[in-house]
Order: C-alpha cells, then sequence, then structure tokens
C-alpha cells in the first residue's frame, strides 16, 4: 500500500510513525494540529464530522482505514467507489499491538521499534494496589470496566478497578452506569475524574454524596484528560496517560 488515509487520529499517528510517506489524509484532530509531521497532510474530517467522501476520493487512496462502529456507512460508501476499507477497534493493549503489526505489514515497515516503545509502558506489580473507579461523565455517572481501553489502562498499571466485572446496560459498549448509593458502597481508594471540557470533578464536588467518599476525605481523587485514558487517542496521549498512571499507582 503507497496511499493510505487514515480517519483516525491513532491509525494516522501509527502510519505515520511506521512510514509517513505512505498516509496521504488523516483526521482534522486537535491531537495532530500542532503536529508538524501532519502539515502537509490533507485533512479529511473536522472534529468528530464524518469524513469529506470527495476529498477523501480526491487522494486516489489504495487503503482507508477507519474506526469500527463510527465509520462504518463511510466505509461501505467508500467500498462501492472501489476503495478498500479496514474498520479497526482498539479496545485494549492487544488490539493496539495487532493494529500495529497489520498496518506495518500493510505499508511494508517494521513494527519493532513502537511495539519496543509499548512494552516500556509498563510497571512491575507493586505489593499493594490501590483500588479505583474512573467516572466519565456525571449525568449519568459512567465508569469503565474491563472491556474498554480505559479498563486495560488500569489492568495494565496494577490498579484494582471495582468495576472491571460489573455488566450493566450503559449506553457506552465496555462501561456501566453508577448510582451515587452504589459509589458509596464500592467506596475506592482512588477516584480518576475524566475531564473532556465538561467540568464533571466541579459537578460531582456539588453533590452531597461525594464528600463522603473515602478517596475524597483522603485527598485521592486525581483528573486525567479523555485521550490516553478514555480513547487511546495517540501515541503520545497514551504515553502522558501511563505516566500519570504510574504517578498514582506510586502514590506521588
Amino acid at each position: 500500500m503507497n496511499r493510505v488515509v487514515a480517519l483516525t487520529s491513532l491509525t494516522a499517528d501509527i502510519l505515520q510513525r511506521l512510514d509517513g510517506s505512505k498516509l496521504v489524509g488523516v483526521p482534522g484532530s486537535q491531537l495532530l494540529a500542532n503536529n508538524p509531521d501532519f502539515r502537509n497532510k490533507v485533512k479529511v474530517t473536522e472534529g468528530r464530522a464524518q469524513p469529506n467522501l470527495e476529498r477523501v476520493l480526491s487522494l486516489r487512496p489504495d487503503l482507508v482505514i477507519g474506526a469500527k462502529g463510527f465509520h462504518d456507512q463511510v466505509a461501505v460508501r467508500l467500498q462501492r467507489s472501489g476503495i478498500s476499507t479496514e474498520l479497526v477497534d482498539v479496545d485494549s493493549w492487544t488490539a493496539l499491538e495487532q493494529v500495529t503489526r497489520d498496518l506495518a505489514s500493510k505499508v511494508g515497515a517494521n513494527p519493532e521499534p513502537l511495539l519496543s516503545q509499548y512494552r516500556a509502558l509498563s510497571l512491575p506489580k507493586p505489593s499493594q494496589s490501590p483500588s479505583v473507579i474512573v467516572i466519565v461523565s456525571r449525568q449519568p455517572i459512567l465508569s469503565p470496566n474491563r472491556n474498554s481501553w480505559a479498563g486495560a489502562m488500569l489492568e495494565r498499571f496494577h490498579l484494582r478497578n471495582l468495576a472491571a466485572d460489573i455488566q450493566g446496560k450503559a449506553p457506552v459498549e465496555g462501561y456501566i452506569t453508577l448510582s451515587p448509593e452504589r459509589l458509596l458502597q464500592l467506596n475506592p481508594d482512588t477516584l480518576i475524574v475524566v475531564e473532556f471540557g465538561e467540568n464533571v470533578l466541579a459537578q460531582l464536588q456539588n453533590q452531597s454524596f461525594w464528600r463522603n467518599l473515602k478517596a475524597v476525605q483522603q485527598n485521592k481523587v486525581y483528573q486525567m484528560d479523555y485521550y490516553g485514558l478514555v480513547n487511546p487517542g495517540s501515541i503520545d496521549s497514551i504515553v502522558k496517560a501511563s505516566q500519570k498512571l504510574q504517578e498514582i499507582v506510586s502514590g506521588r
């Protein structure tokens, strides 16, 4: 493959690191906007909008890589135009490694430098692992179980996710809803609140139940970015989230 369009920031970043000469189209993501490596790439999307198909077709790609679930309809339309497509779902470290290997195979690159970088993002298992609940929204209180990228990140860094094995009917796959009463019942050592421009922590701090949580009383509440923890986003985002989780595990 010599001309590849990536519709997600993560696959664009992986392809750029494997062989940037093969990457001809990228998403208009804030994660790539300030990276000079992507300055001369054609943007085929804006924000979370679906891609501009005319722009994608004008690039004459051999392959278009999208996200499973989000780009399904786009993939069908591209396939009708004779364009090969592949949809990926990175919800675990195993999936991240497999996507990297697959993309490397398609563009004839060596995946080992990237895979080595992934392997370096780990910790020896500590003698004690704090329990944790991650909160990604207030209404409802959404928390990742083990079937999510966030769940995989917690497991990677030996944080005991108290929601790991809880199943439910949350609107997002891999996530469950928690009532304030259930959150008090779980009462984790540590709380991680994900911020994505909605001031979730400030909303929680206004709730009467919040001050009764052990993590709040012991000042073990941390804020983390959406990218890296909930959505892998890019390699740099994953590295940044990994460093933050290492700090939390070590109590810094």
